[in-house]
């Protein structure tokens, strides 16, 4: 099952794609981004390429 995050730190919005099955690894991850907007609009392209 592939999951997401959206994290932020002082370097701005973090987006992760990771799957679960059988051991969760990161399939993309992308750091900086300078808004909630900009990580969102990542993540919804980024899970529609995958899936």
């Amino acid at each position: 099952m592939i999951r997401g995050i959206l994290d932020h730190d002082s370097n701005g919005w973090r987006v992760e794609l990771y799957d679960t099955e059988p051991l969760r690894h990161t399939i993309v991850q992308i750091d900086a981004l300078p808004t909630w907007d900009d990580a969102s609009a990542v993540m919804k392209k980024a899970f529609h390429l995958l899936t």
